[in-house]
């Protein structure tokens, strides 16, 4: 049904309709109620107030309950944000992560609008951008999850009345997939020679303790043992939230030592220095970016274009692989919650590498895994 005012639409899924019209180059959808008699009779009154100079505000309180106050994406996004954190039913990893790919999102131009006045169109061309700007399905796919859980967090409070990335399917990842490369010892030894002295140690540790890049930028001299040779990464930083005691290999103990015999770490109170200070995020990316140009002149038959700085966690893991190291202990070692992943690339890779008889080691290992899963469920 509709007049020259607004419309009574039926929602998709449901048994309840929606009213939908414009007023004051404002868009809006409201719950009209469980039929479409109920939905008209709250379209014709608010049409009625509008006329007779209520303003929309106070309309959308009186017909629709409205509690909203014209609250923005953004405005929303803060208190979910801050309703999670009060109830501590995110880890604080997980958190922090959220809180910096929310900062990104909010910087598009629909996040300022009214909840209700944001549309599916908007969210495409918002997607469709990101994709332009050489961002990855797979990351843009979790930025949108994110929003999505925003809108279905103001739903549940009667901020919206409805998630609009539910109308929309998430981007097909695996056209963008790209082929998983552990790097030869000759590479990486080619890279860790060739890299300015701020990153070398850090590309060590990469490659002798298979930690993911985050937790190293923000790895404390206070988790690590130098005499003991341990290396641990706290829950906090960890991005499964568990604890890992890692140990150091003895090139590594040497030459962290020397690291912090330079950067004159000294046993003061407070909180105690990071160990590769100065390699944050963009310094990491340039600087490899260099080391990979000069070791490609070292080495010029090695694989450059397919090595980045998380390839050294791979070629790690499917190193150990390669050696036999039973999957339950190599996924602790690598801070994953289950040993699928390992399944899926390094056991893979490291057969691929190794040739026919260690693929059917391989293939025994991972059954003999699984007998053990069973019989420990059973």
């Amino acid at each position: 049904m509709s007049d020259r005012f607004g419309y009574v639409l039926r929602r998709p899924g449901s048994g309840s309709y929606s009213v939908r019209f414009s007023w004051g180059g404002r868009e809006i959808w409201r719950r009209g109620g469980t039929t479409r008699a109920a939905a008209s009779a709250k379209l014709s009154k608010a049409h009625a107030l509008l006329v007779n100079g209520h303003k929309l505000d106070d309309v959308l309180r009186q017909i629709f309950s409205d509690r909203r106050n014209g609250k923005s994406f953004r405005e929303v996004a803060l208190d979910y944000l801050a309703a999670v954190e009060a109830e501590g039913s995110k880890r604080p990893t997980t958190l922090r992560f959220d809180k910096a790919r929310m900062v990104r999102i909010c910087v598009a131009d629909w996040t300022a609008r009214d909840l209700d006045e944001i549309r599916v169109a908007d969210l495409h061309r918002w997607r469709d951008a990101l994709r332009a700007k050489g961002q990855s399905a797979a990351t843009v796919n979790r930025a949108a999850s994110l929003a999505s859980v925003v809108f279905s967090w103001a739903v549940g409070r009667s901020l919206a009345d409805e998630n609009p990335f539910r109308r929309m399917k998430p981007l097909n990842e695996a056209k963008d997939r790209k082929e998983t490369y552990a790097p030869t010892p000759e590479e990486i030894a080619a890279l860790v020679a060739a890299a300015p002295d701020r990153l070398r140690v850090y590309l060590l540790a990469a490659s002798d303790l298979g930690a993911r890049p985050a937790e190293l930028r923000r790895a404390r001299w206070e988790n690590v043992d130098l005499e003991g040779r341990t290396f641990t990464i706290p829950p906090e930083d960890a991005k499964t939230g568990r604890v890992r005691v890692l140990p150091l290999t003895a090139r590594l103990a040497e030459a962290l030592a020397g690291l912090k015999a330079r950067a004159n770490v000294l046993p003061i109170s407070g909180e105690s220095p990071r160990v590769f200070e100065r390699v944050n995020e963009k310094a990491l990316y340039l600087d490899f970016a260099k080391a990979k140009k000069a070791a490609a002149e070292a080495l010029p038959s090695g694989r450059w274009e397919a090595i980045t700085p998380r390839c050294l966690r791979t070629a790690f893991a499917s190193d150990h692989a390669r050696l036999g190291t039973p999957l339950p202990v190599l996924a602790a070692m690598t801070g994953h919650g289950s040993y699928r992943v390992l399944e899926r690339h390094y056991v893979k890779l490291a057969a691929q590498s190794a040739g026919a008889d260690a693929a059917a080691r391989f293939e025994a290992l991972r059954n003999t895994e699984k007998t053990g899963e069973k019989q420990a469920g059973s």
